[in-house]
């Protein structure tokens, strides 16, 4: 017996079958009557967008956390691998840029990375990079001085 009795659905299919409800419910005689028990809603379609932004994020924070690798990788001279450079291209200059000069104001101590930011114009940066060059603890980003010299 059960719901065969009031009716039964063309198909097996939940999404025909989810379309011949509404179809049902927006009657003009039940909408109303039903309208108040049933309530259709699009929550599967949002749950479905959200685990795709989520993926998306996920991606995103695992290329933040390789990054860190990959600019220290740079930072000591050793050798990155293809998906290092996959990585770099999905990142964004600014940001590789920005973590670079973290990592040399963790390593070589923060005086030349705040000095370089509060530099008020194109020379001052190019003296403190040029001292940073003189000094022994950072001798070893001394290339990457030189790209960041030439960007400005």
């Amino acid at each position: 017996m059960g719901g065969k009795i009031l009716h039964v659905y063309r198909s097996d299919d939940p999404g025909a079958i989810k379309t011949e409800i509404e179809e049902i419910i927006g009657s003009p005689f039940l909408s109303k009557t039903l309208g108040r028990f049933v309530k259709v809603t699009d929550y599967g379609v949002r749950e479905k967008l959200r685990k795709e932004k989520d993926k998306v994020t996920k991606v995103k924070a695992q290329d933040t956390v390789k990054l860190r690798k990959i600019v220290d990788k740079l930072l000591d001279d050793r050798p990155h691998s293809r998906e290092d450079k996959d990585v770099l291209r999905r990142k964004s200059g600014a940001s590789i840029k920005n973590r670079a000069w973290r990592r040399i104001a963790q390593r070589y101590g923060s005086v030349y990375f705040q000095e370089f930011l509060n530099a008020p114009s194109r020379e001052h940066k190019l003296e403190v990079l040029e001292e940073m060059k003189k000094d022994s603890r950072g001798s070893k980003i001394l290339p990457y001085i030189d790209e960041l010299m030439e960007a400005l």
